[in-house]
């Protein structure tokens, strides 16, 4: 620790800001595909899994020719994953208003024996 110095002086070339906060540095591969400019950000450790896929596929091109690669053998395939794209606020009690006006309407149809829209 600095003596004197002001908190979080010391991690000033550590990420830390002027409030001594310090912030958490997360590292990224960023791919590029050639083919169809898609792009994937991937952690290192997943970096180095396909790294290692793209080796392993290389070498078999170069033995055995080129094949058709199922999707778990290619080392740019990902399955699908949930994204979230978007949060909005709404109130509980309007939703649950219409329903409830929703199968007011639908009961009454029944009971009446009419077709509803």
């Amino acid at each position: 620790m600095v003596k004197g110095g002001r908190p979080g002086a010391a991690l000033a070339g550590m990420g830390g800001d002027e409030l001594g906060n310090v912030k958490k540095l997360e590292v990224a591969v960023r791919v590029t595909s050639q083919h169809d400019g898609s792009v994937w950000n991937w952690e290192p450790s997943k970096f180095e899994n396909r790294l290692f896929m793209m080796r392993e596929l290389y070498q078999s091109i170069m033995t055995y020719g080129p094949r058709d690669l199922p999707l778990t053998e290619d080392p740019f395939w990902d399955p699908p994953e949930p994204v979230e794209i978007g949060m909005g606020k709404c109130c509980e009690l309007v939703i649950t208003d219409r329903v409830s006006r929703a199968n007011i309407h639908l009961n009454r149809c029944v009971q009446a024996r009419h077709t509803c829209i």
